[in-house]
């Protein structure tokens, strides 16, 4: 015969369940459908398709903890109608660690001549993970103004993976940097041709 099942027993294996499936899953995240910061270490995700359209110059998703991860799939971000101007994605100088996969048909600053940003994605933070598909866009602001696609600021470590050689970090408009390093060292790009 069998041991007679007790609330303890019971409980102690529902647990254990728990547990087990919830560390398989590992896809919990925050949802995230507008700019703002994302201060706390943990998983963020953009439902798919989604457009945020910035109202004002800035950063619309700033990364200013540690350990974060932000996924998209086909993820556009506009910048502001007037004045032209922002930053798509900010990790910043404290958020070291940060993980980004923008996947699909993503589109940081480039889908609407209008609403144009001047930096796609800045890092300030360090060991960064980069994971680019699609386009992404930078332009200048007039005034002498650089515009830069991916623009990594004096950090170490990060490491970008341009995948399916369809992101070339790919730019429009004068005097735009695609891709600059500044500073820093142990930076590594990867074009992923497969």
């Amino acid at each position: 015969m069998y041991p007679a099942a007790t609330p303890q027993k019971i409980f102690a294996a529902t647990i254990t369940l728990a547990i087990l499936f919830g560390s398989q899953q590992g896809h919990a995240c925050t949802p995230i459908t507008n700019c703002q910061s994302l201060a706390t270490a943990g998983a963020y995700c953009v439902p798919n398709n989604t457009t945020i359209n910035m109202t004002a110059p800035g950063d619309c998703l700033v990364i200013s903890a540690p350990n974060v991860t932000l996924s998209a799939d086909s993820l556009v971000i506009n910048g502001p109608m007037f004045p032209p101007g922002g930053t798509a994605i900010h990790i910043l100088a404290a958020a070291a660690h940060a993980i980004v996969n923008l996947t699909g048909n993503t589109n940081l600053g480039g889908s609407l001549a209008t609403r144009q940003l001047t930096i796609g994605i800045q890092d300030d933070g360090s060991y960064a993970q980069l994971h680019i598909e699609g386009l992404i866009e930078a332009y200048t602001t007039g005034a002498g103004a650089l515009g830069y696609g991916m623009y990594l600021n004096n950090v170490t470590g990060t490491t970008i993976q341009l995948a399916h050689g369809n992101a070339d970090t790919e730019v429009a408009g004068e005097g735009v940097i695609g891709l600059w390093i500044y500073g820093g060292s142990h930076n590594v790009v990867v074009s992923d041709y497969s």
